[in-house]
């Protein structure tokens, strides 16, 4: 398995997130901390830049994918951006 590790892909997402929702003021991070922190930095620079609040949520792997989708919402999350990750492309997400 193996995944993007492009940061500036991450920050487009919530450069685009912000367009489509002009009002977006916080949004929720799915971060699998296994791949590191390049692609969580770039969010985080792009967050402050278009003052945008950011809660980062860990998934580590898909049994705890759905719990993390419910704290977003808990935390009063406007949006949802899923940082690229293996966890985030295995079959067991979609099924």
């Amino acid at each position: 398995m193996f995944f993007f590790d492009f940061p500036d892909f991450g920050k487009k997402w919530l450069e685009l997130l912000k367009e489509a929702m002009p009002k977006l003021a916080r949004v929720a991070v799915l971060w699998d901390p296994a791949t590191g922190t390049v692609q969580m930095k770039a969010v985080e620079s792009a967050a402050k830049l278009l003052n945008v609040e950011f809660e980062t949520l860990e998934v580590r792997d898909t049994a705890n994918l759905d719990d993390s989708i419910l704290a977003a919402s808990r935390k009063g999350a406007d949006a949802m951006l899923m940082l690229s990750s293996p966890v985030f492309g295995t079959k067991g997400v979609y099924s």
